[in-house]
């Protein structure tokens, strides 16, 4: 999936999560086995997550945020 190589769904979610989401980034980075350095960089695009760890990434958030599930 093209997506994931190029790591535009991870961070697109990460962009979308609100601090009324109370789901914080270094909670979020041991949910998934990462660092919160590297889910910000992966936010600003600069690192590209592995493909199992978006995939994490993206059932740690539809399971916490319903309105990006």
């Amino acid at each position: 999936m093209p997506s994931i190589h190029k790591n535009n769904r991870a961070a697109a979610l990460l962009a979308e999560l609100r601090d009324e989401d109370r789901l914080f980034t270094a909670r979020l980075a041991l949910l998934i086995g990462v660092t919160p350095d590297e889910l910000r960089a992966c936010r600003d695009h600069s690192l590209v997550l592995a493909p199992v760890a978006q995939a994490k990434l993206g059932r740690a958030i539809a399971a916490r945020v319903p309105r990006l599930a």
